[in-house]
């Protein structure tokens, strides 16, 4: 009867014992387990590794580029696909494209010659992040996430520059910086951009899609005193190859309808040209009239030596009796009456209209109905010394000249076909054509051209030659008087320009 208690006891008691060891050995791998967390956070803390998250990714499309490490002194060259990470910097060479992808779905597309800082990529745990670049030089293309930054201030995306920081909402934009100005042109989203002026001043503008904005030495105080120095984005940039290949990555209905509006401008403009040199063609073939006696050319005799001890010559003879302009050497005489029996031509040495050796002159009639005489020519000799010709000489008193600007730095734009213009650029142009174009050149300065306040599309920055169409059917030349503003623009805002006058007499078939 006492056996079995025994037993039981025994049994019960060897139960409770083993129970006994399991939260021990639950607590010795909770305890182990937190002490290897701390002992990791630790060595990342002080061993300077940094998250993968933090980072950004390079593409190099073509050229080479370099990065500058902190402890570093020398640039390095770089691969494509390696990660930069905070305080790093990136600069890429001539001829080079490259674009970097920074903490998810920022794009910065980097440009030949261009530096940019990574001052700070930061992610926190609660999802906030901060990307804070510095743009030394060069031109960077900016796509933001608005996932990532929108008005909600949790997140910053910023960019500096030397004149101005970019302060990002889920944006495109175009960014350029060079020692003398920066200038931003906003194509999506929304930025506001600091203006500085020291480290102390400073004025905060809101940008608007589809404006530019430009900071130099003299922006903040423009800004102080109301000034406004927003202007509006330039076809010229939104149709560029550097704009449009980056733009259709993001927009690329928006970019097919820049491409598309680039190739309807491309057709117009060689339907004009066709049409005018069929114009041109068809005025070769039916302009000379055989029966119009080519006008004579009286003074001086073909094969006269001009004595070095001039420096003018008066070339004169007698007009065929339909003469309605005399032309000599490309140029309408302007003093020429319909119906006179004389004309004369002035050739001067200060205009560069009579050269040092053989000079040619070539004269004929154009009638009412616009069909040209036969031609004369004569040929001379000019004993005289080089001289550059002057480009603007200086009206007489009875003359009214065109405005002419420029200064020493960045000179104003000289006109030099049609050829009255070159040889008195105070003339004015009398025509019976309802196409006229005039041409000329430009100080090696300038970044653009306008005529009457239209910008010309083809003339590009650096380009020393321009050439502008009037043309009576499009509006832009009326019958009687035109005059035409050359205005050519440079850096820093420096402009300069020149005026001349083009008189417009439709042919009257019917008289």
């Amino acid at each position: 009867m006492n056996y079995r208690p025994r037993r039981r006891r025994r049994s019960h008691g060897r139960r409770k014992q083993s129970k006994n060891w399991i939260p021990l050995i639950m607590l010795l791998l909770l305890a182990g387990l937190i002490l290897w967390t701390l002992i990791t956070l630790v060595g990342m803390l002080f061993s300077g590794e940094r998250s993968e998250l933090e980072s950004a990714e390079l593409t190099i499309q073509k050229g080479k580029v370099e990065v500058l490490l902190p402890e570093a002194e020398n640039w390095t060259p770089t691969l494509t696909e390696q990660k930069f990470f905070e305080a790093e910097k990136i600069r890429t060479g001539k001829n080079t494209k490259a674009s970097l992808e920074i903490m998810g779905a920022n794009t910065v597309y980097l440009d030949e010659n261009t530096q940019l800082n990574l001052l700070k990529l930061e992610q926190k745990g609660s999802g906030r992040k901060t990307i804070h670049l510095e743009l030394i030089e060069g031109q960077i293309w900016t796509k933001v996430s608005s996932d990532d930054f929108n008005n909600d201030d949790k997140s910053a995306f910023s960019v500096d520059s030397k004149y101005l920081t970019i302060n990002v909402k889920g944006t495109a934009f175009n960014l350029q910086s060079s020692q003398i100005q920066d200038s931003i042109r906003l194509l999506k989203g929304s930025v506001d951009v600091v203006i500085k002026a020291g480290e102390e001043n400073s004025k905060s503008i809101s940008l608007g899609v589809g404006q530019k904005l430009i900071g130099s030495g003299d922006s903040f105080e423009k800004v102080q005193n109301n000034q406004d120095i927003l202007e509006r984005l330039e076809d010229e940039f939104m149709e560029s190859e550097w704009n449009l290949g980056n733009f259709e990555k993001f927009y690329p209905q928006d970019a097919a309808q820049i491409r598309r509006k680039i190739e309807v401008e491309a057709e117009r403009q060689a339907a004009i040209k066709r049409r005018e040199e069929k114009t041109e063609a068809e005025a070769e073939e039916l302009e000379t009239n055989s029966s119009i006696p080519a006008p004579t050319i009286t003074k001086p005799g073909n094969g006269e030596v001009i004595s070095a001890s001039t420096d003018s010559l008066l070339v004169e003879g007698t007009a065929p009796d339909q003469a309605y302009q005399i032309v000599v050497n490309g140029y309408t005489l302007t003093k020429f009456e319909a119906g006179a029996k004389k004309w004369q031509y002035f050739a001067s040495k200060k205009y560069g209209t009579i050269v040092p050796g053989e000079n040619t002159y070539t004269v004929y009639a154009v009638n009412r109905a616009g069909e040209k005489s036969q031609s004369a020519s004569i040929k001379i000799t000019y004993e005289g010394t080089a001289v550059a010709p002057e480009a603007t000489p200086e009206p007489t008193p009875t003359e009214t000249a065109p405005t002419s600007i420029g200064s020493p730095d960045f000179t104003a734009p000289v006109v030099t076909r049609p050829a009255i213009f070159q040889i008195s650029p105070n003339e004015t142009y009398q025509t019976s054509a309802s196409v006229v174009t005039f041409s000329g050149t430009v100080d090696p300065k300038t970044n653009g051209i306008e005529v009457n306040g239209f910008r010309l599309k083809k003339f590009q920055p650096g380009d020393t030659k321009f050439a502008y169409i009037a043309n009576a059917n499009y509006g832009n030349m009326k019958e009687g008087e035109n005059v035409y503003t050359i205005k050519a623009l440079g850096p820093d805002g420096k402009t300069s320009q020149t005026a001349i006058k083009i008189v417009y007499t439709p042919l009257d078939l019917n008289k």
